[in-house]
C-alpha cells in the first residue's frame, strides 16, 4: 500500500473519532444545562434523576453509533487490505519471491545433481576401464596353453586306437592258440614251426648266431634291420615310444613292425601251440574234459598276454588324426635338445608323424615339464596361471586313470597266479577225498 493512502486512511479514522467524542461533549453539555438551569430554580430530584438518565441515553447512543462506525471502518479497512491490497500487491510479491526461490534452488539443485552425475559417471568409467583392463589381461593367449592343446588335440583317437590293437593282438593270440582259421597254426605244432622257421630265415637270421652255427641256416646272411628283432624286447618295445603298426592293413611307410610284434608274441606266449584234438575223439564227452583242461590255460595265459598287449596297443602308431600333434611334439622335443634322429624313433619317423598314445602322454606327462620353457611361461598373468594349473590336473587325471588300468590287470593276474597255485592243493585234498572213500568202501565189503 502506498505511503499517502495509508496516511489519508489514518487521518480519517481519526477525524472520525473526534467528531463522535465532539458531539457526544456537546450533547452532555446541551441536556446538562437545562437540567442545572432546571435545578438552580428549585427543581426536585426527579427532574435532575430525569436529565441524568437522558444524558446516559446520549451517550449510550453516541457510543453504539461511535462503535457502528469503527466497526464499519474496520471492515472497510479489512476489505481494503485481504480484497485490494494483498490481493492487488502482496500476492503477487510473495508469488514472485516464491517463484524465485524456487528457481534459485534448482539452480543450486541442478549443479549439485550434475556433480553427483559427474562422480557417478567417473566411477563407472573407472569400473569399466578397469575391467577391460582385466580383460585384456586375462585373456592374453598364452604359448604355454597352446603347446599343451595343440599336443593333445589326438589324445583321444590315439587312446581308441590302443585300444583296438591291443584287442585285436589278444584275438590274434587266441586264433593261434585255438587253431582257428587263416592262422600258421591251424593245422598244429608242425606248420606252426615250419612258418616260424620260414620267417626266422627270411628276416631275423643272424650270422653270427649260434658261435657261427647259423651260417648254414643263413645263406643270404643277416639284415641289421631285423636281426634278432623276434627276441629283442627292449629294441622292439621298451625303446621306441611309437611302434610302426596299424593292425587295420592301412599301407604304412617305413619300417614296419606287424611281422616283428606277432613274431615276438609267438615266441613268449604259447611257443608250442597245443595239439589239435581228433574230431572223432571230441565227440565222446569223456573226453570233454581234456578240451576244457585246454582252454582253461588258454585262459589264464590271455590274462597275462592282456598286460603286454595293453603296453603294446598305448604303443601302436596313431591315425591320421595324430600327425596334428606330431608337428607339436617333435617342436618340443627339438627345445630340449633331442637329435633329430632321435626325435623320428620316437615319434615314428621324420617323415611320417603320427605318435602313439604312449608318445603323446609321455610328452605331456613328464617331457613338457623338463622345458626350460615350461617355468619361465609360468612367469604370466595370473589367470593364465590358473589355466595351466587345470591343464596340468587333466593330465594328471589321464595318467591316474592308466594307473588304475595297470593296476586293474595286475590283479588280475595276482589272482590267477593265486589260482593256480591253490590248484595244486586243491588236487592234493581232492586226491585223500578219493582215498578215503576207497577204504571206506573196501571196508564195507570187507564187513558184507
Amino acid at each position: 500500500m502506498p505511503r499517502n493512502k495509508k496516511s489519508s486512511f489514518m487521518h480519517r479514522a481519526i477525524a472520525h473519532a473526534a467528531r463522535g467524542a465532539l458531539l457526544a461533549f456537546c450533547a452532555i453539555m446541551i441536556h446538562s444545562a437545562p437540567a442545572r438551569a432546571q435545578c438552580d430554580n428549585g427543581c426536585d430530584s426527579g427532574c435532575v434523576q430525569f436529565n441524568h438518565e437522558g444524558t446516559r441515553t446520549v451517550i449510550s447512543n453516541q457510543h453504539d453509533i461511535t462503535r457502528f462506525h469503527m466497526t464499519q471502518e474496520m471492515m472497510t479497512h479489512q476489505r481494503w487490505w485481504f480484497l485490494d491490497f494483498f490481493d492487488m500487491h502482496v500476492l503477487p510479491a510473495q508469488m514472485m519471491m516464491s517463484e524465485q526461490l524456487v528457481s534459485v534452488g534448482m539452480l543450486q539443485m541442478e549443479m549439485v545433481g550434475a556433480m553427483m552425475d559427474a562422480k557417478h559417471q567417473l566411477e563407472s568409467q573407472m569400473i569399466f576401464e578397469s575391467l577391460k583392463a582385466e580383460a585384456h589381461k586375462d585373456y592374453q593367449s598364452s604359448h604355454g596353453m597352446c603347446v599343451v592343446a595343440s599336443s593333445a588335440r589326438s589324445l583321444s583317437a590315439a587312446d581308441r586306437r590302443a585300444e583296438v590293437a591291443a584287442h585285436v593282438l589278444a584275438q590274434r593270440s587266441l586264433d593261434r592258440q585255438l587253431g582257428n582259421s587263416n592262422v600258421a597254426a591251424t593245422e598244429g605244432v608242425a606248420d606252426d614251426r615250419f612258418a616260424r622257421t620260414a620267417q626266422f630265415i627270411g628276416r631275423y637270421c643272424s650270422n653270427q648266431g649260434g658261435g657261427g652255427a647259423l651260417q648254414q641256416m643263413c645263406p643270404g646272411g643277416s639284415n641289421p634291420i631285423y636281426e634278432n628283432k623276434d627276441i629283442n624286447y627292449n629294441r622292439l618295445v621298451e625303446v621306441p615310444a611309437t611302434i610302426n603298426m596299424s593292425l587295420n592293413g592301412e599301407p604304412m611307410p617305413g619300417q614296419n613292425d606287424e611281422a616283428d610284434i606277432f613274431a615276438f608274441t609267438s615266441n613268449i606266449f604259447a611257443n608250442s601251440p597245443f595239439s589239435r584234438l581228433d574230431p572223432d575223439e571230441v565227440k565222446f564227452r569223456e573226453n570233454n574234459d581234456v578240451y576244457y583242461d585246454l582252454r582253461s590255460v588258454v585262459a589264464k595265459r590271455s590274462v597275462a598276454e592282456s598286460s603286454f598287449y595293453s603296453i603294446l596297443g598305448m604303443k601302436a602308431r596313431g591315425s591320421a588324426e595324430s600327425e596334428m600333434s606330431g608337428e607339436y611334439l617333435q617342436v618340443v622335443l627339438e627345445q630340449m635338445g633331442v637329435p633329430p634322429d632321435e626325435i623320428g624313433i620316437m615319434l615314428n619317423g621324420p617323415d611320417n608323424l603320427r605318435p602313439s598314445y604312449y608318445a603323446i602322454m609321455d610328452v605331456m606327462a613328464q617331457k613338457l615339464y623338463q622345458r626350460p620353457e615350461f617355468y619361465t611361461d609360468l612367469y604370466d598373468t595370473p589367470a593364465n596361471v590358473a589355466r595351466k594349473d587345470v591343464a596340468m590336473r587333466a593330465i594328471g587325471l589321464m595318467v591316474d586313470r592308466d594307473t588304475y588300468k595297470s593296476d586293474l590287470r595286475y590283479e588280475a593276474m595276482l589272482s590267477v597266479l593265486l589260482e593256480t597255485e591253490l590248484m595244486k592243493h586243491q588236487r592234493k585234498v581232492d586226491n585223500k577225498i578219493i582215498d578215503l572213500m576207497d577204504i571206506n568202501d573196501s571196508g564195507r565189503e570187507g564187513l558184507d
